[in-house]
C-alpha cells in the first residue's frame, strides 16, 4: 500500500467516526430567558423550537448565555442533523448578555450593566452609578456632607457659625446626586 492510498484510508475513517453537524440560518422568533432557549423561524422549512442559547444540554449554574433579539437573523448548529436537538452559534442582535461563576453575576443590556459578587454589588445605568455593600457608596458620602455642613465655628467672640464654605457643599451634595444613583 502506498502513503497515498494509507492517506486516503486515514482520511475514510476519520470522517466515518465523525459526529454530523448541520448549520441553519433562520430569525428569531421568541427568546425564554428562564429555560434560555428561543424559538427561530426558516425560510422554507419547518419552525426549531426550543433551541438552547447555551451548547449543552444542562449548562448547570455557571455559565455565560448571549440572549438574542427577537427578529435578529441567527445560526443554529443542529446536533446529527436532528432539528430536536438544536442550539445557538451566533445572532446578528444581541438583546442581553447573562454571566454567573459561583457566587458572582454580571448582566449587560441596552439599560445597564450590573455586576454582583456576594452582597457587593454594581450597577451602572444613564441615571448613574450605584455602588453597594449593605449601604450606598452615595447615602454614605451625601452624611460625610450633611456632617461637615454642620460643623459651627466659634469665633474670636464667642460664636458659633456655619463655615464659610457651606454652599460650596451643597455643589458637592447636588454633584453627587448627579454621579451616584442609588
Amino acid at each position: 500500500m502506498g502513503a497515498e492510498s494509507a492517506f486516503e484510508q486515514a482520511v475514510r475513517k476519520i470522517i466515518e467516526k465523525s459526529t454530523p453537524i448541520t448549520i441553519t440560518e433562520g430569525t428569531v422568533k421568541s427568546v425564554d430567558k428562564a429555560a434560555r432557549t428561543c424559538d427561530v423561524e426558516r425560510d422554507d422549512l419547518p419552525e426549531l423550537f426550543d433551541v438552547r442559547l447555551t451548547a449543552t444540554l444542562e449548562p448547570g449554574d455557571d455559565v455565560a448565555t448571549i440572549f438574542p433579539t427577537p427578529g435578529s437573523r441567527c445560526l443554529v448548529a443542529l446536533v446529527e442533523g436532528q432539528p430536536t436537538d438544536a442550539f445557538m452559534l451566533s445572532a446578528t442582535d444581541i438583546e442581553e448578555v447573562a454571566v454567573r461563576i459561583g457566587e458572582s453575576e454580571m448582566v449587560a443590556n441596552k439599560d445597564k450593566v450590573s455586576a454582583k459578587c456576594g452582597s457587593s454589588e454594581v450597577t451602572l445605568e444613564k441615571a448613574g452609578l450605584t455602588i453597594k455593600k449593605d449601604d450606598s457608596l452615595k447615602s454614605i458620602l451625601e452624611s460625610i456632607i450633611d456632617q461637615m455642613a454642620a460643623i459651627t465655628v466659634t469665633g474670636s467672640f464667642g460664636t458659633s457659625s456655619i463655615p464659610v464654605n457651606s454652599p460650596q457643599m451643597v455643589t458637592i451634595k447636588a454633584n453627587i446626586a448627579k454621579l451616584f444613583k442609588g
